[in-house]
């Protein structure tokens, strides 16, 4: 049973996109986590922070930051 699911999320501090075409997909007894360079974890806990709709502009702005500095932004 999935418990949560979410497909093309996108998000953007100004300029700097923070995600963009997440997705993500929980099912019921499942533990997930975030892994991956500084970036990545920084957009993990961005990703986390949006889905509990708790995201703030400094946490979005910091793994839109963290992407260009590691190269991964488009």
């Amino acid at each position: 049973m999935t418990m949560l699911e979410v497909r093309g999320l996108s998000v953007a501090y100004g300029q700097h996109v923070a995600l963009e075409n997440a997705s993500v997909r929980v099912d019921k007894g499942e533990i997930v986590g975030f892994l991956g360079l500084y970036a990545a974890l920084l957009c993990g806990s961005a990703l986390a922070l949006v889905l509990a709709g708790h995201a703030t502009e400094d946490a979005l702005f910091e793994c839109a930051s963290a992407l260009g500095t590691v190269g991964l932004s488009s």
